[in-house]
């Protein structure tokens, strides 16, 4: 078990050992996914000591790293056994707590987590509930560049026609709520840089060549 940790200090240092002891505890599970139904229960309180909302920031963002993927490594195993595949659902639910610069932090590994998810096993992915678990991971990366574009493509491929077509009566509404989410951020950026080009003046003769030799 990890130390508990004074939410008004500043996060601890990285420590080599522990994202070396954590990625061996998930590789060795991810080894026996016929023994993830006894380990789970250690796996997943080790993990939720590091994620949970109150302590997340406590800690080395490269260890918190290195922690959402490997959660995300085990849902993949979880998918398997249909008597744990609840077990998802929490552990989505655990991410969702993330706080926000922390989940920006990790927005990346999030992302891709999902889409294996989504990609591999979209069938346990059914409820109402299940997909608001993962739309509202999707929106919390949105901030990230790079995440946001993996998010978006993933939606595109489940709004897109054909038999990869994912959109119903259980998600239509979240999904909805994402891609107003994406549209707002994109609104956002092109008004920033619009504004950006305001601050900086029309483009003409005159200052197209400032700072070029031989045009001062």
């Amino acid at each position: 078990m990890y130390p508990a940790q004074d939410t008004a200090s500043s996060p601890m240092p990285y420590d080599p050992a522990s994202v070396y002891l954590l990625e061996t505890m998930v590789s060795i599970s991810c080894q026996v996914p016929h023994h993830i139904e006894d380990l789970w229960p250690i796996l997943f309180e080790h993990l939720s000591a590091l994620l949970h909302h109150d302590s997340a920031g406590q800690y080395s963002i490269l260890l918190i790293e290195r922690a959402v993927a490997g959660l995300l490594h085990l849902c993949l195993i979880l998918a398997q056994k249909p008597s744990l595949r609840d077990q998802i659902c929490v552990s989505l639910d655990l991410l969702s707590g993330l706080p926000p610069g922390v989940a920006s932090s990790v927005a990346e590994q999030i992302v891709v987590g999902i889409i294996l998810l989504v990609q591999k096993y979209r069938e346990i992915i059914k409820s109402q509930t299940e997909w608001k678990l993962v739309f509202a991971l999707l929106r919390s990366t949105l901030t990230h560049s790079e995440a946001a574009r993996l998010s978006f493509d993933l939606v595109n491929s489940l709004v897109a026609d054909g038999p990869e077509q994912l959109v119903t009566m259980d998600n239509f509404s979240a999904l909805l709520t994402l891609l107003n989410d994406f549209a707002t951020i994109a609104g956002g950026t092109v008004e920033a840089h619009q504004n950006q080009r305001r601050r900086h003046g029309p483009l003409t003769v005159s200052t197209s060549f400032v700072g070029v030799p031989g045009f001062q």
